[in-house]
């Protein structure tokens, strides 16, 4: 996902993914949110929130949520997940999560992991639409 040269669309992560994703009722009037629940996947949940009227719209949004049990350790070899990248916060339950950020190009990929035990949570991407820095958002979809 984050090879990818062009822009999320929801067909796009569907055949990424292989699975079907579906489009939800969002009473944000600026976004449109699909979400997919594939079968024997890695991801149990996938969430993907794009602008109603691109490029002007706000950033595109992908949120996937393992299937699989992956720690921190089992992902070092492909990500940086060095100290000065992580963001640590102790108000999400059960025991906080410690985020690891990586950019490249307009897309910036959140890997999200539970603080104690470094099981992963959550990965997101952020697909900037602005020319201007890109920033995630790791919010719950």
């Amino acid at each position: 996902m984050l090879s990818t040269s062009h822009d999320f669309t929801a067909e796009g992560v569907s055949a990424a993914c292989s699975t079907e994703l579906r489009e939800v009722d969002s009473r944000n009037p600026y976004i449109r949110e699909f979400q997919g629940n594939p079968q024997d996947s890695p991801f149990s949940a996938i969430s993907l929130r794009l602008p109603r009227n691109p490029p002007a719209g706000p950033d595109s949004l992908l949120v996937l949520t393992p299937a699989i049990r992956l720690t921190q350790a089992d992902l070092t070899d492909r990500f940086d997940l060095s100290p000065d990248r992580a963001d640590i916060n102790p108000h999400i339950p059960p025991e906080g999560t410690i985020s690891f950020r990586e950019t490249r190009g307009n897309r910036t990929l959140v890997l999200q992991f539970t603080a104690r035990s470094r099981i992963l949570r959550r990965i997101a991407v952020n697909e900037s639409s602005a020319a201007a820095e890109p920033h995630a958002d790791t919010g719950t979809p």
